[in-house]
């Protein structure tokens, strides 16, 4: 017999039948006191606490596609009907404070649910002059005036935007070069022209002061640039939804703004 170890006793059979009686109660104790500590499986949050008061609260986003089913989906795990977002046919949805993640993971595989994610707030993402105005790149609902001062643009429905900012978490598009093949773009113009990395005139229209580059005298081509790839946090004009493009400036529009499909 090898040092350390202790020769194997028979059991006789009385002892062996307590012994496993024994051994069946502390597992049944076990397993009562392991759900007792773990509780039910399923994602599921009740609607109040112990003392009768609501918990704190977050909110996710959610898209379904069949809306028929998203009362069903989310009674399931406890959660209410939320509210629309406007005509986009998400749901704002109310869930317990720090469960958000759970929660999400737990919707994005049900077979019902296009796509959740957290309900976040946001600011303003650049210090660009006119960035406010910008609804289509973030829409916090905000209204605002027109340069000239003399109309109202009413409230928009929030997130109802291209979700610009929170792509430029992943990417602000460095190192891709977009044409525009317009009425060229201004040289003069501090938001755009330090985008532009080449210039080519393919008019056949001589342009004022005898330019022969892609000067933009009729202005829908900066517009356009300016649109894709105007600086951003510069304090002045607008944010490119792709602000790390560089701008290809074509000439295909004459200073009139006309053109030719032969071109």
């Amino acid at each position: 017999m090898a040092a350390g170890f202790r020769a194997f006793t028979p059991i006789r059979a009385g002892h062996a039948e307590v012994k496993i009686t024994a051994m069946r109660k502390l597992f049944a104790a076990g397993l009562a006191a392991t759900v007792l500590v773990l509780g039910p499986v399923p994602v599921a949050f009740p609607a109040n606490s112990a003392e009768g008061t609501s918990p704190a609260s977050a909110h996710i986003l959610v898209k379904f596609r069949d809306d028929g089913a998203a009362a069903g989906t989310l009674h399931r795990r406890g959660l209410e009907d939320g509210t629309d977002v406007g005509s986009t046919g998400t749901r704002l949805v109310r869930v317990p404070a720090g469960s958000e993640r759970q929660v999400i993971d737990a919707l994005s595989r049900d077979s019902h649910v296009e796509y959740t994610e957290p309900d976040q707030p946001v600011e303003a993402a650049t210090s660009d002059q006119y960035f406010p105005r910008q609804y289509a790149l973030q829409n916090t609902g905000q209204s605002f005036t027109n340069t000239a001062g003399d109309i109202t643009i009413p409230a928009g429905t929030p997130d109802a935007d291209v979700d610009a900012v929170e792509a430029w978490n992943t990417t602000t598009g460095s190192g891709i070069k977009v044409a525009v093949l317009d009425s060229g773009v201004a040289s003069d113009n501090p938001d755009i022209a330090p985008k532009v990395v080449a210039r080519a005139n393919f008019s056949g229209s001589a342009t004022k002061a005898g330019d022969s580059v892609a000067e933009d005298y009729y202005g829908h081509g900066t517009h356009v640039a300016g649109n894709i790839a105007a600086t951003v946090n510069n304090t002045i004009g607008v944010a490119g939804v792709c602000p790390g493009c560089t701008i290809l400036a074509g000439k295909v529009l004459d200073d009139n703004g006309v053109g030719s499909t032969r071109v």
